[in-house]
């Protein structure tokens, strides 16, 4: 019983945080993946400035001190993704899912935001 339920966490958990390894080379070699799967993926402390990531999906995504300067990710889904200590400015963030998005430190200034969720998001200084 104690063996068939680890195989299935095994299988859900990577069912649940799986990202493309395509996208993901295409995001680190080119900044530009319109679209792409990168839920769950770990880009902590990456230079991702100027990325285009629109209507991608990042969530669960690991992005915590990243630099996201004038990055698109307008449409993006980054439901419970983790910004914590991410520089956003100048980012395009409308119409993006930040449900539950964890932005504690977060640079949002010159951000472009509207039509935007920002239920039950973290923000502290």
């Amino acid at each position: 019983m104690v063996k068939r339920s680890l195989i299935l966490f095994f299988i859900l958990n990577t069912l649940v945080f799986s990202f493309s390894k395509t996208d993901a080379k295409k995001v680190l070699t080119t900044k530009i993946c319109i679209g792409c799967n990168l839920k769950g993926i770990n880009l902590s402390s990456f230079n991702l400035s100027g990325a285009d990531l629109r209507n991608s999906n990042l969530s669960y995504a690991n992005l915590s001190s990243t630099n996201l300067i004038n990055a698109n990710l307008s449409g993006s889904n980054l439901w419970r993704a983790n910004l914590s200590g991410t520089n956003l400015y100048g980012c395009n963030l409308v119409g993006a899912n930040l449900t539950d998005t964890d932005m504690t430190g977060t640079n949002l200034r010159g951000s472009l935001y509207d039509d935007f969720s920002l239920q039950n998001i973290i923000i502290r200084n």
